[in-house]
């Protein structure tokens, strides 16, 4: 069962709070990164989360980060605060740093820490400039 209605999810370098209760999320990547050189490391990736109608509240995550020729890299994250359901959630998780040693498929998976099956997966590419 999906965990929401709908998901969103927006790929970056920085996500930041503005005055008003804005979100600016900076440097925004559509499916495809290309870097200049490999290896290539990035200081931070921040990924920016909308669901939509979630159908149960989320405990605490766990973030996982696989990029090629690499291990995947485990973070583990306080669940957001007390949700009601059903309700729309946005979530800002920044990853740093992320060492990249190959270019190919990569992905952000999103876990409850007490589940096997993502509730999020983000797919992206990476390459080297040509």
């Amino acid at each position: 069962m999906k965990f929401a209605k709908e998901t969103f999810t927006i790929l970056c370098d920085d996500i930041r709070q503005e005055i008003g209760n804005k979100i600016s999320l900076m440097g925004i990547y559509g499916k495809e990164i290309v870097v200049p050189s490999i290896p290539f490391v990035f200081p931070r990736l921040c990924l920016w989360l909308t669901a939509k109608d979630i159908k149960r509240e989320i405990a605490d995550l766990k973030v996982v980060v696989t990029t090629p020729q690499n291990e995947p890299i485990t973070n583990d994250l306080p669940a957001p605060p007390h949700q009601e359901v059903p309700q729309d959630i946005q979530m800002g998780i920044t990853i740093a740093p992320i060492k990249v040693n190959g270019e190919g498929e990569a992905k952000i998976e999103i876990f409850q820490k007490t589940e096997s099956k993502p509730l999020i997966t983000h797919y992206f590419s990476l390459r080297k400039v040509k």
